[in-house]
Formats: C-alpha cells, sequence, structure tokens
C-alpha cells in the first residue's frame, strides 16, 4: 500500500513540475490544456481545466456560483505570463474589485512546425515533427541545395532574435558546433555562390 501511495505522489509531482518547467516563454496555441484558477472566485473549489479552442480563444467561468458569467479571451501566441496580466485586469475592469489569476499549462498541444526556405534550394519549406529535433544542416540535406548553394554562409532569420549566419559546409565535414536546431518558424535563406568553382 506505501509503495503505491509513493508512486501515486511521484506521478502528482512529476506533472507539477513538467507543467512549470514547459511554461516559461512557451506561447500558446490551439488544443493546448490549461488549469485556470481566480483566486477570487465566491466559491472555493479547483482550478478549472481548459483547452484553447481551434480559434486560439479560452472561455473561463468567472464565478462557480453563476453559471452564465463568462469571459473569453483569445490565447494564440501568448506566454502565460501575458494571458494572467491581460485577464486580471479584464476581471478587475468588469467583475472584481481586485483579481489574482493563476494559470498553468498542464498538456501542450503536440503539433507540427514549419521552416520556410528561400533561394538555392529544391524546396519551399520543411515540417519539424514534435518531439524530433532537426537541426540546420539535416533539413538542408533533406529539402536538397542547387550546385549554385552558398553553404558557407546560410542566414537564419528567427522572430525576436538578431539575423544569424551558420557555416553549413564545415558541418558536413564534420564540424558539429556550427550547426543549430531549428524552431518553428523559422526562416533560412541560401544564398548563390559569387563563383562556381
Amino acid at each position: 500500500m506505501r509503495k503505491l501511495l509513493f508512486i501515486l505522489i511521484l506521478l502528482v509531482a512529476t506533472t507539477l513540475v513538467r507543467a512549470q518547467t514547459i511554461a516559461p516563454g512557451y506561447k500558446l496555441s490551439a488544443m493546448d490544456k490549461l488549469s485556470v484558477n481566480i483566486v477570487q472566485d465566491p466559491v472555493p473549489g479547483k482550478p478549472t481545466e481548459i483547452n484553447v479552442s481551434p480559434l486560439g480563444d479560452i472561455t473561463i467561468p468567472v464565478s462557480r456560483c453563476c453559471e452564465d458569467s463568462v469571459t473569453v479571451t483569445n490565447v494564440a501566441g501568448k506566454t502565460i505570463e501575458d494571458i494572467e496580466k491581460a485577464l486580471t485586469a479584464k476581471l478587475e475592469g468588469e467583475f472584481y474589485e481586485k483579481a489574482t489569476v493563476q494559470i498553468r499549462l498542464l498538456d501542450p498541444a503536440r503539433r507540427r512546425g514549419q521552416v520556410l526556405f528561400r533561394g538555392q534550394v529544391k524546396g519551399s519549406a520543411l515540417q519539424l515533427e514534435p518531439g524530433k529535433p532537426m537541426t540546420l544542416w539535416e533539413a538542408l540535406t533533406q529539402i536538397g541545395t542547387t550546385e549554385y548553394a552558398n553553404l558557407k554562409k546560410v542566414k537564419l532569420d528567427r522572430a525576436g532574435q538578431p539575423v544569424k549566419y551558420y557555416n553549413v559546409e564545415a558541418v558536413s565535414k564534420g564540424d558539429r558546433t556550427k550547426d543549430v536546431e531549428l524552431q518553428d518558424g523559422d526562416r533560412v535563406t541560401v544564398e548563390e555562390k559569387l563563383f562556381n568553382l
């Protein structure tokens, strides 16, 4: 019996740690599962579990005692911190004198990512499968480049970060330190060589 209780406690603790470690900086998308708690709800109870809708909205019951009171907020592309601030302001403006909103990401949607390519490449886009990281070199090997591709200076444009250049030719010769793992939304440009020697 003690062993079973220990396993249950371990599973709950693992879930809570996972929820907290995934959340910082994570941008929400459709079908993510959230736990939402409004501390000032008049009737105490467990936090509400909500799935983000396909349109990126969440519908939150404002008070557990009044079924008709809900607030709808669009959360697509926003972080947990952004949503907590926005919901707090909305609830204080419409429902409460003071609101404390607590949101946790319980289960992120396992969504595919996409990387866009242009320049001296044979394809324009590549899908990133959930749980299967892909590097720049692997992606270019898969999508293919033309004979005129300058692989010594491949441009990577990632939202919110300065543009970076990578020497993919060095990676193909064994220097893995020059490679980078791709992320959803990355844009890769392969320029043409000045001389095709």
